[in-house]
């Protein structure tokens, strides 16, 4: 409903030149991360643990979409805390209970369970599993709310230490499915699971921050505790707040600092506490662009700085961007474009491939890949995360590298580790990492991971592989399916047929059949790849897959030949300036900006469809660099 109130507040008439009206952004979850990496140097993710952002028309980052609520702040204000425990280096590390109810959504359950109440039900076939994202790497305890004895799975193996309802677990960094299992020595008819809780660590010691200097940027000792909490909070407020704070609003952090002095906090103590005040500020929190009501106004050096980092970098601007902009030197053309190219050059660029790369390209789905281990028992967190660094490699060497836009669906030379290599059905002994030629695996499209994230746990999803390409390649979502059409059957009177018969059984529907054509027609030609995206000759049923298609009244037959009539059409370069613009100026591009529209695709061409090209004429165009209060 949110993106449809979106898409319906854009069928407005503006005047032409008009730079349309951005509603104010919050930072998401992983731009709240980037500036904390940014302003402190820290590891640590504290954005990580606030309610999932709300997306529209597939992006976390338009205003019109998102929320923020107590919820929100409170969980902001612990990752806050963290940040602040790690430079002052105060306490132990936090433990925190992360739980799970097994009725929930973060909970996933194989075909061997059933869904009872609030709980679910397994046999020996089944598994209830979760993901769980460790920050800090120690001990976890794992605790869980059952009747009958499982067993524990952890990404993938069996852990074999230990016994219900909790189990001691050695934890790294990063996301760990954790999945309870049937235990061979279990009695009863079934196990039932109502919830999964991890909590921890429960015997890290609390790292040093790896660079205080970048905010605790004087000696009290040497030039007086006033001063240099003066120096700290200023300084450290204009990076966090993307301009030059009011003499007044740094009193007002000083006070802050006072009152914590005032109540027996040292210096540390009293600059902790204007810091989380400077952090917790809207003018944080959130992008403030302010435009006169009915007219439409250059962006302040300040606000385009900002737009410029969060559309590059989905990061703050550095010290060099926020002086060029104080000094009004953004407003020069030419150094608006010197300052994209040198951040694009930036590590920092990264955050491009990630965020726009992730949620247009479909980097994201790979990290929620998730399918079924009873079905696909080679399947686990490492393969996933090797699939994943597979295709954000691909995403930078297109986003960030001197390839053209259809190389992301045309390139057959990938880089690979020994795991995706075996995974594809490779030599594994072949020297690997190394880059080779998948002629049978174009672009993006033939990437493991694209193919994991698009497939249902158990099977192939055709349909969810084709309206992903019509909806991020294409620009032509399908709409949703009307109510009442009842779900593929592989046994219609009790005769099996295949996956291509149950989709033109589908399509005799006429409320369904205008969507699949295309929508079926696509995604089969990816039938020679699982649910894990490996290669296959026969489907589920044993049946020969058959990749054969039509589009647009052009046969093909397999994702190369799809992927060439894809890179042919118009309609993918249209696309890609779509989701850019969007993403970047903070609204989708309307009637009004026919012309801005046209003088990227010119732009787009003359870079010979580099994304580089797109990027810098977006950064120069009308919309980009002017608001309005209309």
């Amino acid at each position: 409903m949110t993106a449809l109130l979106l898409l319906l507040s854009c069928e407005r008439q503006t005047p032409p030149g008009d730079p349309g009206h951005v509603v104010i952004r919050r930072l998401s979850r992983a731009e709240l991360d980037h500036a904390a990496r940014d302003l402190f140097g820290t590891t640590l993710h504290p954005g990580s643990g606030l309610p999932a952002d709300d997306f529209a028309l597939g992006l976390d980052t338009l205003g019109p979409a998102q929320t923020f609520s107590a919820l929100h702040l409170e969980a902001w204000e612990r990752g806050v805390d963290d940040v602040l425990d790690e430079l002052f280096g105060e306490g132990t590390l936090p433990v925190t209970l992360v739980s799970i109810e097994a009725e929930g959504p973060d909970a996933r359950a194989t075909s061997g369970a059933v869904r009872e109440g609030n709980a679910w039900a397994l046999w020996e076939e089944g598994a209830l599993a979760a993901t769980f994202f460790v920050q800090v790497a120690g001990t976890y305890r794992f605790d869980v709310l059952t009747e009958g004895r499982p067993a524990l799975q952890v990404d993938g193996s069996p852990w074999t230490e230990g016994a219900p309802p909790s189990w001691t677990l050695p934890l790294d960094v990063g996301r760990h499915e954790l999945a309870l299992t049937w235990a061979p020595e279990a009695e009863g008819d079934e196990l039932i699971v109502d919830r999964l809780e991890l909590t921890g660590p429960l015997d890290a010691a609390r790292p040093a921050n790896p660079h205080p200097e970048r905010v605790l940027s004087c000696d009290p000792a040497v030039i007086g505790e006033p001063a240099c909490a003066e120096q700290v909070v200023g300084a450290f407020a204009r990076r966090a707040w993307r301009r030059d704070p009011a003499p007044s609003e740094v009193a007002d952090l000083l006070a802050v600092y006072g009152v914590a002095r005032g109540a027996g906090g040292d210096w540390a103590e009293g600059v902790r506490a204007a810091l989380k005040g400077a952090l917790l500020s809207p003018w944080f929190l959130y992008r403030v662009e302010l435009h006169p009501v009915d007219d439409a106004s250059r962006l302040t050096g300040f606000e385009l700085a900002t737009r410029l980092s969060f559309a590059l970098w989905a990061s703050l601007p550095d010290d060099r961007l926020l002086d060029l902009a104080a000094a009004g030197s953004l407003d020069d053309p030419g150094v608006l474009r010197a300052e994209a190219e040198r951040m694009l050059l930036d590590p920092r660029a990264d955050g491009l491939v990630t965020e726009l790369g992730g949620q247009w390209l479909g980097l994201r789905g790979v990290e929620e890949a998730s399918p079924s281990r009873e079905r696909f028992p080679w399947w686990d967190e490492g393969l996933r995360d090797a699939l994943r660094r597979e295709m954000h490699d691909e995403l930078a060497s297109v986003l960030l590298g001197d390839r053209p836009l259809t190389d992301l669906l045309l390139a057959t030379d990938t880089t690979l580790d020994e795991r995706v290599a075996r995974h594809y059905g490779l030599d594994p002994d072949g020297g690997w990492p190394a880059t080779t030629a998948l002629p049978e695996r174009p672009g993006i499209l033939g990437r493991g991971g694209w193919l994991a994230a698009t497939s249902l746990p158990d099977r192939t999803s055709p349909v969810k592989r084709g309206a992903w390409v019509l909806d991020h390649l294409l620009c032509a979502p399908p709409p949703p399916p009307p109510e009442g059409v009842p779900p593929l059957s592989a046994d219609p009177d009790g005769e099996p047929i295949s996956l291509r018969e149950q989709l033109e059984q589908h399509r005799s529907n006429p409320a369904c059949a205008g969507c699949h054509v295309e929508m079926d027609a696509i995604g089969l030609a990816f039938e020679g790849f699982d649910a894990t995206g490996a290669v296959r000759t026969l489907d589920d049923r044993g049946q020969p897959v058959d990749t054969r298609g039509e589009l647009d009244g052009r046969s093909f037959d397999g994702p190369p030949q799809l992927a060439m009539i894809l890179a042919e059409d118009p309609a993918f370069v249209d696309c890609a300036i779509t989701w850019s613009f969007t993403r970047a100026v903070g609204r989708p591009p309307d009637e009004a900006d026919a012309d801005v529209l046209d003088e990227l695709r010119t732009a787009l061409a003359d870079g010979d469809l580099r994304y580089r090209a797109l990027a810098l004429a977006l950064v120069d165009s009308r919309p980009f660099r002017y608001g309005s209060g209309r």
